[in-house]
């Protein structure tokens, strides 16, 4: 049968109700204290409600009733998901936030869907028990614990003690479930796709990907919009060293270079006016620009084995380069092979960020990773694609 958690270090078997946060009197009252059974019900009945109300809502994207493999407690916001693992639920001290583990990528978590996982899970446990103050004492512990977590106003042995509560809840839910699709598909990370993100010049994107001369292969399809100079994609110290990149001259040809040398011997440039919808392809044996209907190409092979110093960036190209004006134009799609595997497969998107705010990136096919903006302002967006 499932055991409510015990909050309390009196050291006896009764069930004890924790004082709801800002309620420390110095000691834990149990059910014997009329006023905290009074309490206790009052929460459960709050509790009963919000469940009710959960189970009316099918549409759950972070899949709280079967994915929830572990949950973890840090002191701070991690930069990344290194070192969790898909499934796991980070709770955060400071700030106070949470995240879900889904893809390889830190999913925001809001205090309102863990309090509702929380309430979900507690009554997974409360319909086991066999006593009516059993099934009270669980629902009114899991109440406050997921009201502590939401708030971060808890002690070192209270976030382990809640997470020990958390843990045990969504075991309990798990195994009261039996007929749950774990395999169902969770929603993309973000909102929308649409057919294109532009760029004034102050947008930009990293892919943070070392191009790498021996076995890469870039393709990058868009729409220039004016034909002056631009930083375009790629990386290069300056145009004879490590040099993978794509952009367009002060005589209004867009080139493709792909050396570490000599770049005449192996550049695509195309012809003057470059304007209107592109691709631009970057590899040792062929770099190839087709641009409003005509197609401009170098098939010489490139020897050179080098790695590029900077990483490769759409919108503009890390490195020297023949002007300081970043891509003021539009992209469609770009993509990175290695040794002809996809390595990176970039779908404009509309997301929505940390701060609860909509903006325009691109989410990655291949890792699941949604890029967002490294320059200032904002991207506009094409529209919505069906």
């Amino acid at each position: 049968m499932f055991q409510s958690p015990k909050f309390h270090r009196c050291g006896c078997d009764n069930p004890h109700i924790p004082l709801p946060l800002g309620g420390n009197t110095g000691r834990t009252p149990g059910l014997s204290d009329q006023t905290t059974a009074t309490r206790a019900l009052n929460l459960a009945q709050a509790v009963s409600a919000l469940l009710a109300q959960h189970e009316a809502d099918t549409n759950d994207p972070h899949n709280t009733r079967g994915l929830v493999k572990q949950v973890r407690v840090v002191d701070s916001l991690p930069s990344s998901a290194s070192g969790f693992n898909d499934g796991d639920l980070v709770l955060v001290k400071s700030p106070a936030s949470s995240f879900y583990v889904q893809s390889g990528m830190l999913v925001e978590y809001t205090p309102e869907k863990l309090a509702n996982a929380l309430i979900m899970a507690t009554q997974a446990g409360a319909a086991a028990a066999s006593a009516q103050t059993e099934a009270v004492n669980a629902r009114a512990a899991a109440a406050s614990v997921a009201n502590d977590i939401a708030l971060v106003h808890v002690s070192e042995a209270r976030q382990a003690e809640a997470t020990a509560a958390i843990v045990a809840a969504l075991v309990a839910l798990k195994a009261s479930r039996p007929a749950f699709d774990d395999t169902a598909p969770l929603r993309p990370p973000y909102d929308s796709e649409v057919a294109w993100l532009e760029s004034d010049g102050a947008q930009w994107l990293d892919t943070g990907i070392y191009l790498d001369a021996a076995t890469d292969v870039v393709e990058m399809s868009g729409v220039v919009l004016a034909a002056t100079p631009a930083r375009i994609f790629g990386a290069r110290s300056d145009s004879a060293s490590f040099n993978i990149s794509c952009g367009i001259t002060a005589a209004a040809r867009m080139i493709v270079d792909f050396n570490n040398g000599n770049y005449d011997r192996y550049r695509a440039t195309a012809a003057a006016n470059s304007i209107g919808e592109f691709t631009a392809t970057a590899g040792r044996d062929l770099r190839s620009i087709v641009i409003g209907g005509a197609t401009a190409s170098s098939s010489v092979s490139n020897p050179d084995a080098f790695t590029t110093a900077g990483t490769c960036r759409v919108f503009d190209v890390a490195g020297d380069f023949l002007t300081s004006n970043r891509f003021a134009g539009r992209v469609t799609s770009f993509k990175v092979w290695r040794n002809g595997v996809l390595i990176m497969d970039l779908q404009p998107v509309r997301f929505t960020n940390r701060q609860d705010v909509s903006e325009g990136g691109a989410f990655d096919r291949v890792s699941g990773r949604i890029l967002g903006n490294a320059g200032t302002g904002a991207f506009g967006l094409g529209p919505d694609i069906i």
